[in-house]
């Protein structure tokens, strides 16, 4: 899973198997270690719950963690349809919002070096038949 923040915006990108975890009434967690102290991780989780009927973030302040819910049926049908995402607007204070996004995670169509995709969805702009598609001067 990966995520982005930028400003009130926060983006997950998820993998077939998570996606799949997810569909599954899952939960899916990853962490990013600033330093050896417990207070110095940073966790982010996305879970699915039959208990809300739509999509939240929250952020725990002493465990420093992100965590976003989401409706168990928006879910299953982000899993067995073409739907790429999930967005939602979530409000915060008077007139601002926490923009909270999800998207399946597609092959790059000009990977970079090093990166795993063997478990990303296929590309829906990949017309090579699923081959790597070579750029001038590879």
């Amino acid at each position: 899973m990966k995520l982005r923040i930028q400003g009130n915006s926060i983006r997950f990108r998820v993998t077939q198997s998570e996606m799949a975890a997810l569909a599954a009434g899952g939960r899916l967690e990853e962490s990013v270690q600033f330093g050896p102290a417990p207070s110095e991780i940073l966790t982010y989780a996305v879970e699915t719950s039959s208990e809300c009927s739509d999509v939240h973030a929250s952020y725990s302040d002493p465990k420093g963690i992100i965590q976003v819910t989401l409706p168990a049926d928006l879910v299953r049908i982000w899993a067995t349809t073409g739907q790429v995402g999930i967005e939602h607007s979530q409000p915060i204070t008077r007139g601002a919002a926490l923009k909270i996004t999800l998207e399946k995670d597609f092959h790059c169509l000009h990977p970079g070096l090093g990166e795993d995709e063997g478990d990303n969805f296929p590309n829906p702009g990949d017309f090579s038949g699923g081959r790597k598609v070579a750029t001038p001067g590879q």
